[in-house]
């Protein structure tokens, strides 16, 4: 992230959980949920009001289920074909 804030972005972290271990004045933690529709329109308000834009957006937001794939019912696969 250090050329990133060498070429004056600032970096968002919009996930649920920060380590804190980043200590930089361009960079934000935003608490967000990209499960929940009103955490994530939060978070986009945030970005309009302070930035304004998007330059450059990284998605690594994920979910998953674990358990054997016999034991997986059918109803299960619904949620990651929403």
């Amino acid at each position: 992230m250090q050329n990133y804030y060498k070429k004056k972005y600032s970096v968002i972290n919009a996930s649920r959980t920060d380590s804190g271990t980043i200590k930089n004045k361009k960079y934000y933690f935003f608490k967000t949920d990209v499960s929940k529709e009103k955490e994530v329109k939060s978070l986009f308000d945030f970005i309009n009001n302070k930035f304004w834009k998007i330059d450059l957006l990284v998605n690594n937001a994920g979910f998953g289920r674990f358990g054997k794939l016999a034991d997986t019912k059918t109803k299960d696969f619904d949620v990651y074909l929403m």
